[in-house]
């Protein structure tokens, strides 16, 4: 998905119905790893991309960053706190907590450019929607597993059962049968 930069108008977010996976903002460092799952984050990490990758300037303040997207984030506070919750594209640095493109901030052309090319811009886009897609996919197959092991829990129980129930039953016909305590016969 590429967003429009130079147009006013906000970027349309994917309905939730659409996106059936939702979370709240991450606790900690236990939940990282479901980062993109958030409500709007990925169209967020992809504006980030293309405004820190394609424009003159490396590195860009919170300001900055408004003023060229002409919106806030979707799914943070501040598109700063969406670079720092996504340290595998973003760098986060300095007291005015400047924000750049890790591939952009340690890449120099030489003539001492830190410009990155399009087709590379798009593939960290891709990348980004890849990440997302797994963490989706990882959710979904939690969900599943979740269920799976259920049902697998309650088969096993009612298997034991018939097993125990079939061995009383077999134990107390060879009771009565050992110790002749069987139906009587003339």
């Amino acid at each position: 998905m590429a967003l429009d930069l130079s147009s006013t108008d906000r970027p349309t977010p994917i309905p939730e119905t659409q996106c059936p996976v939702v979370l709240s903002e991450p606790q900690g460092k236990m939940s990282r790893g479901l980062d993109y799952l958030i409500s709007g984050r990925l169209q967020d990490v992809l504006a980030l991309i293309q405004v820190l990758g394609l424009h003159s300037a490396t590195y860009r303040t919170e300001n900055a960053l408004r003023n060229e997207l002409k919106v806030e984030p979707i799914s943070a506070d501040s598109w700063v706190e969406v670079a720092q919750n996504h340290p595998e594209f973003f760098r986060v640095s300095g007291e005015s907590k400047n924000v750049s493109l890790v591939a952009r901030h340690v890449s120099k052309s030489e003539d001492g450019n830190h410009k990155l090319e399009v087709p590379f811009v798009q593939m960290l886009m891709q990348t980004a929607v890849s990440m997302h897609d797994l963490q989706y996919r990882r959710k979904q197959d939690g969900i599943g597993h979740s269920r799976m092991r259920k049902q697998q829990i309650r088969h096993n129980l009612r298997l034991i059962f018939t097993i125990v129930g079939g061995l009383g039953t077999l134990l107390i016909s060879l009771t009565f049968l050992f110790f002749g305590l069987g139906p009587v016969r003339r």
